[in-house]
């Protein structure tokens, strides 16, 4: 994996999750190798699958924030 490859994966781990970040990954390139779409029909293919991905990211978010407090508590006991 190349360095920024690296970098994006590892915000996009943090920021989504594991889980959400794989999906994410497979449906977008999944659909770019679909040479019978244009441009924007691929676009609109990956938003609307997204949307049905993402109904999950408020509690992928809600257990960031729950671990990213718990990061802090330990850093404030040490």
């Amino acid at each position: 994996m190349k360095a920024k490859q690296l970098i994006i994966s590892t915000f996009a781990n943090l920021i989504l999750g594991g889980h959400l970040w794989e999906n994410v990954r497979h449906l977008v390139s999944t659909i770019e190798t679909n040479s019978k779409l244009t441009g924007s029909q691929k676009h609109l293919s990956v938003q609307a699958d997204l949307k049905a991905i993402f109904a999950d990211t408020k509690k992928a978010l809600l257990n960031l924030a729950i671990e990213l407090a718990l990061f802090w508590l330990r850093g404030v006991a040490a």
